[in-house]
């Protein structure tokens, strides 16, 4: 559902990693045994989700996080998904060394379904939120003011840019005008939890 800021009861907002999580649960059965497969951190996400909605809030996303994920593609995200440890692991307590080419885009058009879908749930708040150049510039000049401390070098060594994308940041600004957490795992924001607090963002790590 779409918003603008004036709609109030929103309670969390959810990066693009939390929209995939939630959505990566399949339930399959292989040679007649049935195996649920999550990501392992999509109940973290889940409980966040039905904490908010216990209180008679929403959570949501900006309009351009959201169309990050189509635009990646469910064969991607699935791709992904099947390479992940706890993925992998799970699959191999039920003795299964391979997911079917058929049974992988099963999972790719539910995927895309339960995507759909959550955009559609009452809960649920897509927020057509569009910072000002200066905003975004803003929270550049913020992010690059941590540059030379050894968590920021390490950063930057491992994602290989200084900054995060103006998706995220304007997602991070949009967190900062309705003043409710980020529910996030991306470390251009869990790295640095206290120093997007200073700046007015307030960060809850996935963890």
């Amino acid at each position: 559902m779409k918003y603008g800021l004036g709609h109030a009861k929103i309670a969390l907002l959810l990066d693009a990693n939390c929209l995939i999580y939630y959505c990566q649960r399949f339930d399959e059965t292989f040679q007649q045994t049935a195996v649920k497969l999550y990501h392992p951190l999509g109940e973290r996400v889940i409980k966040a989700i039905n904490s908010a909605i216990a209180d008679g809030r929403c959570v949501g996303s900006t309009a351009r996080v959201l169309a990050e994920i189509p635009d990646k593609g469910a064969e991607e995200l699935i791709d992904d998904f099947l390479c992940n440890a706890g993925i992998r692991d799970a699959l191999e307590r039920h003795g299964i060394s391979r997911v079917p080419p058929r049974v992988v885009g099963r999972w790719q058009d539910r995927f895309t379904q339960k995507f759909k879908k959550l955009r559609n749930r009452e809960w649920f708040r897509e927020i057509s939120f569009v910072p000002s150049q200066k905003e975004l510039e803003d929270a550049r000049t913020f992010y690059r003011s941590l540059a030379g401390r050894p968590v920021m070098v390490e950063h930057i060594a491992r994602k290989g840019k200084d900054c995060p994308s103006e998706e995220d940041l304007g997602l991070a600004l949009c967190a900062k005008e309705l003043q409710v957490p980020l529910l996030t795992n991306d470390g251009d924001f869990t790295r640095f939890v206290e120093d997007w607090g200073r700046f007015g963002v307030i960060i809850q790590p996935l963890t």
